[in-house]
C-alpha cells in the first residue's frame, strides 16, 4: 500500500494546483453573481476563462490518479491521506502562490494534520 502513496500525492498535487488556478481566476473575475438573470452570462464567462478551463483539466487528471490509487488501496486509508495532503498543500500554496496570510492557529492545525498523516502512513 505504501508503494502506491505517490498516486495519492500526484492526485492531491493536481487537485490543489487546480484549486489555485481556480482561485486566481476568481480573483480576476471578481464576485460572481448568483442572480438567475445573470446566470447564463456568468456560466459562459467562467467556462471560457483560461484558468477555469485549466483547473477543470487538472481536476480530470487528478481524478484519474485518484481512481488509480483507489484501485490499489482501501478507501479508509486513501481518503484520509488524500484529504490531509490537500490541507497541507493548499495551505502552502495559499501562502506561497496567493500571498495569503495564514494565522498561527491554522498553522498549528496543519501541523496536527501532518502528525495524523504520519500516523496513518506508518500504520499502513
Amino acid at each position: 500500500m505504501k508503494k502506491d502513496l505517490p498516486l495519492i500525492l500526484v492526485a492531491a498535487v493536481l487537485a490543489v494546483t487546480g484549486e489555485v488556478a481556480l482561485k486566481v481566476a476568481m480573483n480576476r473575475v471578481g464576485v460572481l453573481s448568483l442572480s438567475l438573470k445573470d446566470l447564463p452570462q456568468t456560466i459562459w464567462s467562467l467556462l471560457t476563462h483560461p484558468l477555469v478551463f485549466l483547473a477543470m483539466i487538472l481536476y480530470v487528471f487528478a481524478v484519474f490518479f485518484w481512481m488509480a490509487a483507489l484501485s490499489r488501496m482501501d478507501l479508509n486509508f486513501a481518503y484520509p491521506v488524500f484529504t490531509a495532503m490537500g490541507f497541507v498543500l493548499v495551505t502552502f500554496a495559499s501562502r506561497v502562490v496567493l500571498q495569503e496570510v495564514i494565522p498561527a492557529a491554522r498553522l498549528i492545525g496543519v501541523a496536527i494534520i501532518c502528525i495524523g498523516l504520519f500516523v496513518i502512513a506508518k500504520g499502513g
